[in-house]
């Protein structure tokens, strides 16, 4: 976002392809106080977005926002291209993997929406750049 404010182009490493379920940090939090509670006790739980967005989607929303005169650069190849970022754990489709327990998706029933969550990060980023 920072990027597409002050260099007006957004450079991403990737296909453009890959799917995510972002989250809020504010209902990331939310959540995280809500699984203290005993019912979660000893469980697993899983904190995701509700809806899965691609890479893609989610560059043209942040472009539609901040102004179409910002370029889109999704550059060839992944985040595993060398060995620090292959051995980073961070997945292309999924943040499941096998664990011998089973892991349980909390979902809330309010959210912060996707593009309130970019207004309010853009407008943080723009208070901090203004002279």
């Amino acid at each position: 976002l920072k990027q597409a404010l002050t260099e007006r182009r957004i450079d991403c490493v990737g296909t453009g392809d890959e799917l995510r379920e972002y989250i809020h940090v504010n209902d990331a939090a939310r959540a995280s106080v809500e699984i203290l509670a005993d019912e979660f006790a000893n469980r697993h739980v899983i904190i995701t977005g509700h809806h899965p967005m691609r890479v893609r989607d989610l560059l043209a929303m942040i472009r539609e926002i901040v102004g179409r005169d910002v370029e889109v650069n999704v550059q060839p190849g992944n985040m595993y291209d060398d060995s620090a970022k292959r051995d980073s754990g961070h997945y292309k489709l999924t943040p499941y993997n096998f664990q011998p327990k089973i892991g349980r998706r909390l979902t809330q029933t309010y959210y912060l929406d996707m593009g309130q969550g970019l207004l309010d990060v853009l407008d943080e980023i723009y208070q901090a750049n203004v002279d």
